[in-house]
């Protein structure tokens, strides 16, 4: 059976994820997917092509992108989470983040490495591949 998957999906279950994590490791304000902005979700579908386009990176380089896209945003550093200020507290360098926070990269690492095929396994065409349909779906048996 083949299932179908648009990297977009793939950050949803991403965040998913990282949010039912993040509630058992008492962080109960994590908001649902489908109360994000369209660019929350876009940042997280980057981080999952990120993930696709670099097979070998590990979660400290999964962090270091979300930094700069977060700061390409307009985000700030900052000791809190306000997403009305654009304000982020975990804007800091991988070695810095509590372990709690590093588990989180490492989640989302494992699970877009569980649905999507990197794409240097796809010899540079991802339709001759069977990776990717004409739909941009990435595609997995």
């Amino acid at each position: 059976m083949m299932t179908s998957l648009l990297p977009l999906q793939i950050a949803e279950i991403t965040h998913g994820a990282n949010r039912s994590y993040s509630r058992h490791a008492g962080c109960k304000n994590k908001q649902r997917w489908n109360r994000l902005d369209a660019l929350a979700h876009k940042r997280v579908e980057k981080g999952v092509l990120y993930a696709i386009d670099h097979p070998d990176c590990s979660p400290a380089d999964i962090h270091d992108h979300w930094v700069a896209t977060m700061l390409r945003d307009g985000w700030e550093p900052g000791g809190v989470v306000d997403h009305g200020a654009r304000v982020h507290r975990n804007l800091v360098p991988w070695d810095e983040l509590t372990p709690r926070e590093q588990h989180k990269d490492v989640l989302f690492l494992a699970i877009v490495r569980a649905l999507a095929p990197p794409r240097s396994a796809q010899n540079g065409d991802p339709e001759k591949a069977g990776f990717v349909n004409r739909e941009g779906d990435i595609e997995f048996e």
